[in-house]
């Protein structure tokens, strides 16, 4: 729940009897009139269709109605459902929040702005019925609920799950965690997947059609741009749509598709990423908006993006690609990309598994070096390429190993993972680096060889102080809880359990 509800003592809660009366956000309450039980459970998970509480309401637009002039419809009856408060508008009429008097829940009612004495025209009425149609016939989690349409020629409208906010409100206060990013880029993708499938193209994808549940769900809404894939061509309206979201495709007229569809998910998921459009079109004419269109060139905004998986910028530009050739050929190949860049959510490695795995590799390591020196004194002691070689060989090995496998030795035989601080396997060059850290304390040998032959002890010693401490704070890190080893704060890695199947 928002902080702003749970703060509350109280909570208006309507029961399917049609009485309303508190009930308290943490422990529930009984009707006074059925006797019905609510949980403090029921109050979370269906709270925006049985609490009263317009003051917390995050769907409020920046298209409300004049300040000061009282809306028409609030009050009104439309068949079984009264209008109780104004959520937004657009261009193609205003959403309500109205009760259910059949059903006793709140719904979001979406109807055609007119005043009272003007029948709204038949193009809108055809566009919200069509709107309708074309979103209760995509029946998927990640598309909001239709329940009632209303032919009537006066009052034309439609009743569909109330939501809480959307996700244009989240981007006004700047980039929101990347892993929502990616939670909200499968599902909104599943969802298009869903419409594609049954020949029905969005034609409006962008963060404010994009609502967000209790339960942090996203859902696609508004599909009164939606339009049938084989009829498309045929449709004669003109240009449609909010020009920082179209592809150039659609600004030169042409008919919609599914890459439509991605181009404008493309621009949306950039600025739930980066907290702002990659682009703001200024032209006064759509000649002028494809111009700069296509002189867009994705690039992430100045500021820390370690967190940004480095193979998720070129997800985007592939979203945006003019080139059907280059770009996603479907929607199943975007979210098999898609569940490859997603943060990993494997939990934290314990001390022990990673005190374990950290012996395991010195163990290795201790057990080549000491075997390559036993046969470099068999030989000749005094032959330095010989020293040279005992640690040169491990080192090159080992590097080789963990380059092939992702991890160390006793990371992979103790089920554990090493993640950047995008959620993602770090890189090679990081992985061979960060290991040389981590083992330090046998590299050392090699250089206390070197400079006792050069008769330089007080190399020896220096090298010795720098890398035993370094030895000492790392095993200190991994013993003590919270702390970080000196390798993972250098190169910002972590180390997680291994996930089945990962």
């Amino acid at each position: 729940m928002d902080e702003t509800i749970t703060d509350a003592a109280k909570l208006k809660y309507r029961c399917p009897c049609g009485s309303e009366f508190q009930v308290s956000v943490n422990r529930g309450g009984e009707c006074p009139n059925c006797h019905r039980r609510v949980s403090p459970n029921a109050i979370e998970e269906l709270i925006s269709s049985t609490v009263s509480f317009l003051e917390h309401s995050t769907l409020l637009s920046d298209q409300s109605s004049t300040e000061g002039e009282p809306d028409p419809w609030i009050g009104r009856q439309l068949g079984h459902f009264e209008i109780i408060d104004r959520l937004g508008g657009g261009g193609m009429g205003a959403v309500y929040r109205a009760l259910d008097r059949s059903l006793q829940r709140y719904v979001a009612v979406k109807l055609i702005r007119t005043s009272a004495d003007q029948l709204p025209e038949d193009r809108k009425v055809k566009s919200l019925l069509q709107e309708a149609v074309a979103q209760a016939r995509v029946h998927h989690p990640n598309v909001v609920t239709i329940y009632y349409v209303s032919h009537e020629q006066q009052t034309p409208f439609l009743a569909m799950e109330l939501m809480t906010g959307s996700l244009a409100s989240s981007t006004r206060r700047g980039p929101i965690p990347f892993a929502s990013v990616m939670d909200t880029a499968i599902q909104v993708t599943e969802a298009l997947r869903a419409s594609y499938n049954l020949d029905v193209v969005h034609g409006d994808i962008k963060p404010s059609n994009l609502l967000v549940d209790r339960l942090g769900t996203v859902k696609l809404s508004d599909f009164g741009l939606a339009r049938r894939i084989d009829a498309a061509e045929d449709d004669d309206v003109g240009l449609r749509g909010t020009p920082n979201y179209l592809s150039p495709a659609i600004m030169a007229g042409g008919a919609p598709s599914f890459r439509s569809d991605m181009y404008a998910l493309g621009i949306t998921l950039y600025e739930l990423t980066f907290g702002a459009p990659p682009q703001n079109l200024t032209g006064n004419s759509v000649a002028a908006w494809i111009a700069e269109r296509k002189k867009l060139a994705l690039r992430p905004p100045e500021g820390k993006t370690d967190h940004i998986p480095r193979n998720w910028l070129p997800i985007l530009e592939r979203l945006l690609e003019l080139d059907s050739q280059t770009g996603f050929q479907d929607y199943d190949e975007l979210l098999h990309c898609l569940v490859n860049v997603r943060p990993s959510s494997e939990l934290p490695a314990g001390r022990l598994p990673r005190l374990v795995a950290w012996s395991v590799d010195q163990v290795v390591i201790a057990s080549v070096v000491v075997g390559l020196a036993t046969m470099a004194i068999s030989q000749d002691p005094s032959r330095l390429e010989l020293w040279w070689m005992i640690f040169l060989l491990p080192a090159v090995a080992y590097s080789a190993v963990v380059s092939r496998l992702g991890t160390s030795l006793g990371y992979f035989a103790m089920q554990l993972r090493l993640l950047d601080a995008s959620g993602q396997l770090p890189v090679r060059k990081v992985l061979v680096l960060r290991e040389g850290m981590r083992t330090i304390v046998f590299w050392l040998f090699l250089g206390c060889v070197v400079a006792l032959d050069s008769r330089r002890e007080s190399v020896v010693y220096l090298l010795a102080g720098v890398f035993w401490t370094i030895f000492f704070i790392d095993i200190a890190a991994i013993l003590l809880p919270g702390a970080a080893c000196l390798h993972d704060r250098f190169f910002k890695t972590r180390v997680v359990l291994r996930r089945a199947g990962r």
